[in-house]
């Protein structure tokens, strides 16, 4: 962040993005704004999506000093929310009301839980 002009970088302008694989995870911060070019914060191709390995990189980056706004898919926001691992059927109150009834979708307002 040092290298970035001088009242360039606000920490509230920025938001980090973190995606993972199988076999590697990778921090990129973007401007909300799209003004300036994401910047690569972090890379590796060792670390796996795991808890620790997510913790560890907000660590690095230095994450509880600059507060950024996370985004990223849903199994790294279920990890950093502190959602049970592994397969989670129903991870989100949006798929309580997940329905194939596609004629219905946007019309039906009261849709009965799944069980």
């Amino acid at each position: 962040m040092d290298l970035l002009k001088k009242d360039t970088y606000k920490d509230e302008d920025w938001r980090l993005f973190i995606d993972s694989s199988k076999r590697s995870i990778k921090g990129v911060l973007l401007h909300n704004t799209n003004s300036y070019a994401p910047i690569p914060i972090a890379h590796s191709t060792v670390m796996k999506e795991e808890y620790n390995n997510v913790k560890m990189l907000l660590n690095k980056v230095k994450y509880a000093s600059h507060k950024w706004l996370i985004c990223g898919d849903l199994k790294i926001i279920s990890m950093i929310l502190g959602q049970q691992s592994g397969f989670t059927k129903e991870p989100c109150f949006l798929c309580l009301w997940n329905s194939r009834d596609r004629a219905n979708h946007y019309v039906k307002k009261d849709w009965p839980e799944r069980e």
